[in-house]
């Protein structure tokens, strides 16, 4: 091949990849989307600064039992979080069932290079152990990374940050979600009990959807998530790592005389 024939070549090789890069989205990590009462939210994953927390969240949204359809939204304190992954309802009832743990509990990742700040998803725990995180997380509603009242990066240990909402539209949709009126949904606490109903379960600040308080709280007006998908997983780089040896191999041999 002569020098100028393999120049052509190694340039057209060199364009097609570059084209297929740049017509690519830059995306390095997963991206899920919770499909909600109120739209679609899509989430990217911190899949190599999280890995443990990341294959957790994924074991369940994979998992053929599909433990997170029409999981709840059961948390809701304005100007802090919005928490869901605990608990799950047919999506016509008030017939409410806990998230099976699937993978026992995940060692904590907190860092602080991924704060708590607005828009990321976090895990939530289980008392003070740091440790203890199963199936349920929660959206930072705003910062909490110790610039208001809330530190939540340090707190028990840090709570682990394992993804951010990925653009505006989504964003809007976690706010509007936290925008809903709340109900307290508890038991009353039994005679001599020193809880509040708020204290007493984890539905004090339930997030209600078209609710009527004239007729009361009915299934339909649960703030659920009818599932979590997979939208985009991390493209292999092998593709272009063997592209780029190939031409470099190429240019490295020796021309031949035409």
């Amino acid at each position: 091949m002569g020098r100028k024939r393999q120049s052509a070549l190694i340039a057209l090789i060199a364009g097609i990849v570059f084209s297929i890069a740049a017509s690519t989205p830059a995306l390095a990590n997963t991206i899920v989307r919770f499909h909600t009462v109120l739209g679609n939210m899509d989430v990217e994953l911190f899949d190599n600064d999280a890995p443990l927390t990341v294959a957790n969240f994924l074991g369940y949204v994979t998992d053929s039992s599909d433990p997170y359809n029409n999981t709840l939204f059961h948390r809701s304190i304005p100007g802090f979080v919005l928490q869901g992954g605990g608990f799950t309802t047919d999506g016509t009832s008030l017939n409410v069932s806990s998230v099976p743990n699937l993978n026992g509990t995940v060692p904590n990742e907190a860092s602080l290079s991924r704060s708590n700040v607005r828009g990321t998803i976090a895990m939530a725990q289980s008392g003070t152990d740091p440790d203890s995180a199963t199936n349920q997380w929660f959206f930072n509603l705003v910062d909490n990374d110790g610039s208001g009242p809330n530190n939540l990066d340090t707190l028990n240990g840090g709570f682990t940050v394992f993804g951010q909402v990925a653009d505006q539209a989504s964003l809007a949709i976690m706010d509007a979600l936290a925008a809903l009126p709340r109900v307290n949904a508890n038991p009353v606490p039994p005679p001599g009990s020193t809880l509040t109903r708020e204290q007493n379960g984890p539905f004090g600040t339930l997030p209600v959807n078209n609710y009527d308080p004239g007729i009361g709280l009915q299934g339909e007006n649960l703030v659920f998530i009818s599932d979590i998908t997979i939208v985009h997983t991390p493209e292999p780089a092998s593709f272009f790592i063997l592209t780029t040896l190939w031409v470099g191999a190429i240019s490295r041999r020796r021309p031949q005389t035409a």
